[in-house]
């Protein structure tokens, strides 16, 4: 009797112990806590998870599978498509990937289009599947078809911030104004596929700040472009030709084309290399700015790896510029940057930034004056809060020293803005 009880407790505290062990082991591990949400019908939560798998390198198909599945069943088809998409990259998943299309499409009564993916369920892969989908096929055959919408890829962001800038920066030079200013700013960017396959499109975006008594340094910049995107063996690429008209307080500033090429690699499970070209064609809308007038070349290199829940990049960018500049002056630097971003998710809403970057920029001499050096270091810190999956709110407070020979551009500066914005 004794013997059956102390059995009995041993084999208690060994199934006690691996609860615990597994309860433990989807803690750590993101995509199991998201299947332990989704069993639970806890889809919004589940999404959370399985997108923090593949923040932490977890690129398998089950993933992206299940990710877009969650999306589905809280409404956000958008991401969902995206996500079956690239499940459907694998074999296993793509019957599955494309039904689930159909099912989309025909909640957004592009029925053609529905059909075309139940079609591509074949009874080899999945007999069962395939007869569901051919009785989704009869079930809208002869339903009337709901013309294609622009609205159905558009995506973007709107943000707004508030803030304060306790030495307000001209957009022109660079140069401190040491004045301080309270300050409102937005931004607004969409994008919109032209293709079937999303690989060529349209993007713009507008950016404005606006000082509540600097009004001459108030400066917004809309911008319009289009878009390739390919892919060169490993490399995923995109090209974008885009033209940019800016303003500067009540006045026209610059007209600019830019020729951007980017190509992204992935070298692991959880680290990619990105290396970025931008061309600038820079010319003046006020001849008060002409000495701008000319053009800006960057090359930027990114090394972004994962940690569990913490991103890390590491990023050099070179600029050259060959401006106009004035008779005593030059506007031409010869800049590089080295700069350090992590980011750390805290929980499900909670994530903390911080940011770190050296400028060392070179103006070469104009006839009897000296050029001159400048050494900058700029730090700022941001936390973020997920109000729901499409609103974010969050604070920056960020640090600038510039150390220069040139005591007009000699300064430090303090700013912080609280923001709020919206994806879509």
């Amino acid at each position: 009797m004794h013997m059956f009880t102390l059995n009995k407790i041993k084999l208690s505290v060994f199934i006690l112990l691996s609860l615990l062990a597994q309860l433990s082991y989807a803690a750590s591990n993101p995509y199991q806590q998201g299947m332990q949400y989704f069993k639970q019908e806890k889809f919004s939560q589940a999404a959370d998870a399985f997108r923090r798998a593949l923040d932490s390198g977890d690129k398998r198909a089950a993933v992206y599978y299940n990710l877009a599945v969650s999306e589905y069943r809280t409404g956000n088809l958008k991401r969902a498509e995206k996500h079956f998409r690239k499940a459907a990259e694998n074999k296993r998943f793509y019957p599955l990937s494309q039904y689930s299309l159909g099912l989309i499409y025909t909640k957004r009564d592009r029925l053609k289009t529905a059909k075309k993916y139940f079609f591509r369920v074949k009874k080899k892969d999945d007999a069962a599947l395939y007869k569901r989908a051919r009785r989704m096929i009869s079930r809208i055959k002869n339903e009337p078809e709901k013309p294609a919408s622009l609205l159905d890829d558009i995506s973007g962001l709107l943000s707004f911030s508030l803030g304060r800038d306790d030495n307000v920066n001209r957009a022109s030079d660079n140069s401190p104004t040491n004045v301080s200013d309270n300050f409102t700013s937005l931004y607004a960017s969409t994008r919109l596929p032209l293709s079937t396959d999303k690989n060529i499109g349209v993007n713009a975006s507008f950016y404005n700040i606006d000082y509540m008594n600097l009004n001459t340094d108030d400066f917004n910049i809309l911008r319009a472009g289009i878009y390739y995107k390919t892919r060169l063996q490993d490399w995923r690429t995109k090209t974008t030709l885009s033209f940019a008209n800016s303003n500067l307080g009540s006045t026209g500033f610059q007209k600019a084309l830019r020729l951007d090429l980017s190509a992204r690699q992935k070298l692991s499970r959880a680290s990619s290399l990105r290396i970025n070209y931008q061309y600038d064609d820079i010319n003046s809308s006020n001849v008060l700015y002409d000495y701008l007038e000319g053009w800006r070349q960057r090359l930027r290199l990114t090394y972004k790896t994962r940690l569990n829940d913490t991103s890390i990049q590491a990023r050099y960018r070179l600029e050259l510029n060959s401006r106009a500049d004035t008779l005593t002056q030059s506007f031409s630097p010869t800049r590089h940057t080295l700069r350090g971003i992590v980011n750390h998710k805290l929980d499900d809403k909670w994530s903390i930034k911080g940011d770190m970057a050296y400028r060392s920029s070179d103006y070469p001499a104009i006839g009897i004056n000296p050029g001159r050096t400048e050494n900058r270091l700029q730090t700022a810190i941001k936390l973020r809060y997920r109000l729901q999956k499409n609103w974010d709110v969050q604070g920056m407070l960020r640090f600038t020293s510039n150390n220069t020979d040139n005591p007009i551009y000699d300064y430090s500066r303090n700013d912080f803005y609280i923001n709020t914005s919206y994806s879509y």
